[in-house]
């Protein structure tokens, strides 16, 4: 009877590292750069010894590494974080702060990951010039990772209890770049630059200095979402911040942005007030307006992105563009002034739209209390109860009729 034919382990492609590998026994071995001379010279070192060793085999499951971790991590939040069918901005801060896990520690066990590695990744982020709170979400997202990883039975939970009881960065107590606060606007930058805005981004601009808005607000705002019932509306917008906390979000809008937002009612109700098309055709000859909107209404999302084509409303990333680049007609940088230096410039002379929201805060302070601005602005650093919301937004109803 002939004997069975032992079949030699394949020389595979770890796709997301781009490193080859080889399974032997059960344990995943990495090779080195795929398809490298190094990397076939130990994979052929290897399946030797195999050989040698009478061709163990092993029943037990392949070890976990890190960047099988990633990989199924990623899988999750891409499903996990969306918002209207779509992947949020999250999901590219997880990329980002596991990048440098991946780089030290792809192919270590992640059974093995504990205090000395997760320090480790610190330290080469606060290397790399990043602020102390920025490090601070990086770790964070590692830390949840791997508690998602303990509630799938992928690691055991002491990885994680272990790596939870380093406590994150202290204000003046490590050597990472504090981010200086963020300050409102100067008035008079505001002024000279509402001007050359597109008038869609110039109302935005001019409502959240009345009514406090996030930049993400104000760009989704619809007619069907506004309640014009009553004296001072009230804006209700479809998603908001802390809409996963199960928190209620609403704005009251005064008069004086009342004015703002009638030339843009008399639409769908569900459609956008704030449109980039309408823009476009404004600044543009209106032949040319007309093809966008020809090539607009037939085009998919991607096609739309990768043409740069305008989207059916602003997105806080495409608001911000519009306001820097009425930043730059306002105060255009001295062409002498190159790379960090030209960046410090416009740091010092430029304003972007979330510090709007500074300078209503300021405002509202100095007129009111502080429970009053916090209910305003929505913030949620202390429990409030439904009681007290209808009391508060009531008051600020009385203000508001005044200022906004």
């Amino acid at each position: 009877m002939s004997s069975v034919k032992t079949i030699t382990p394949k020389y595979c492609h770890h796709k997301s590292s781009g490193r080859a590998y080889v399974t032997l026994a059960g344990r995943r071995s990495y090779l080195g750069s795929y398809e490298s001379p190094e990397s076939w010279q130990r994979y052929h070192r290897l399946i030797a010894e195999w050989q040698t060793a009478g061709c163990p085999k092993s029943d037990r499951p392949s070890v976990l590494l890190i960047d099988d971790l990633i990989v199924q991590y990623l899988k999750h939040a891409d499903h996990y974080y969306r918002k209207r069918g779509k992947p949020t901005s999250e999901v590219n801060a997880i990329k980002c702060s596991l990048q440098e896990l991946h780089s030290l520690y792809g192919s270590s066990p992640a059974a093995e990951f504990g205090p000395t590695e997760f320090k480790a990744i610190r330290q080469c982020l606060i290397a790399k010039d990043l602020t102390r709170t920025t490090v601070n979400g990086y770790m964070t997202r590692i830390l949840r990772m791997f508690k998602w990883a303990v509630s799938e039975t992928l690691v055991n939970v002491t990885v994680f209890q272990t790596l939870d009881c380093i406590p994150s960065l202290r204000k003046g107590r490590s050597t990472a770049r504090e981010n200086p606060p963020v300050s409102p606007a100067k008035q008079e930058k505001i002024d000279a630059v509402l001007p050359l805005l597109p008038p869609p981004v110039a109302t935005m601009v001019q409502l959240q200095l009345l009514t406090g808005m996030r930049s993400g607000e104000v760009t989704q705002m619809r007619p069907c979402d506004i309640d014009q019932s009553g004296e001072i509306w009230r804006y209700k917008p479809e998603s908001h911040k802390t809409a996963h906390h199960g928190k209620r979000r609403i704005i009251p809008i005064g008069p004086r942005a009342q004015q703002l937002l009638h030339p843009y009612l008399d639409r769908e109700s569900t459609a956008f007030l704030f449109c980039p098309i309408e823009a476009e055709i404004d600044r543009r000859k209106v032949k040319t307006g007309a093809i966008l909107r020809s090539i607009q209404s037939g085009v998919t999302e991607s096609e739309r992105v990768y043409r740069r084509l305008p989207g059916q409303h602003y997105t806080t990333a495409s608001y911000g563009r519009a306001v820097k680049r009425g930043c730059e007609s306002a105060f255009p940088p001295p062409a002498a002034l190159k790379g960090n230096e030209r960046r410090m410039w416009c740091k010092r002379h430029h304003w972007h739209p979330h510090q709007l929201r500074h300078n209503f805060a300021t405002s509202l302070c100095r007129a009111s209390n502080l429970e009053l601005t916090q209910k305003v602005l929505g913030h949620s650093s202390r429990s409030m109860t439904e009681l007290y919301a209808e009391r508060d937004v009531g008051m600020a109803d009385v203000f508001m009729k005044e200022i906004g």
